[in-house]
Order: C-alpha cells, then sequence, then structure tokens
C-alpha cells in the first residue's frame, strides 16, 4: 500500500507532458480489449479495481526516440519514463487512458 501511494505523489509532482504523438498512439487502444493490449505491452506492474466493474491497468516503462514499440514520444533527445493507465469496463474494453512522462 505504502509503494502504490508514494508511486501516486510521484506522478502528482511530475506533472503531465503533451506529446500529441504520444496520445495519438495511447488513443489507438480505445474500444480495444484489454488483453490485446496485455499481449502487445506484456503484463502490467499494477491492476487497480476501478469500483465501476472494470479495473485500470498500470504500466511504468521507458520511452525513447530510439524505441521500436508503440511507445515513442515526438522530438525527445533523451530517454524518459512515463507511466501508463489504461481503465476498462465489465467487458474488459478499454474506455479511457492517461499517461504521464517523469
Amino acid at each position: 500500500m505504502r509503494k502504490l501511494v508514494c508511486l501516486f505523489i510521484l506522478l502528482a509532482l511530475a506533472g503531465c507532458m503533451d506529446y500529441p504523438r504520444m496520445n495519438k498512439v495511447v488513443d489507438t487502444w480505445k474500444g480495444a480489449h484489454f488483453s490485446e493490449l496485455i499481449a502487445s505491452w506484456g503484463i502490467p506492474e499494477l491492476i487497480l479495481d476501478n469500483q465501476q466493474g472494470g479495473n485500470i491497468y498500470v504500466w511504468s516503462s521507458v520511452i525513447s526516440p530510439e524505441s521500436t514499440s508503440q511507445v515513442a514520444p515526438a522530438r525527445s533527445s533523451s530517454p524518459k519514463y512515463g507511466t501508463f493507465w489504461f481503465w476498462t469496463d465489465s467487458d474488459g474494453i478499454i474506455y479511457k487512458w492517461s499517461w504521464r512522462a517523469w
């Protein structure tokens, strides 16, 4: 529980970076089943109950321009770390997302 609280405090202090390309990439997951995201990104670091019958899946990773994955911000000169959240409904369909670089 303490790790979770620390993670959320750190993320709140990190602020949100706006990369239009990243937003477009992450937005492509809306409407997809969470199992497709897990097949692409691997097992999430954290799964939370969203109190509405679904879950929130959380990943933290390095995001860099050299990345061959879908997660790469535009015009960044050095690697950064990012945390990604995906909300699912009771059927496992992604309906909302959020990300922050830190």
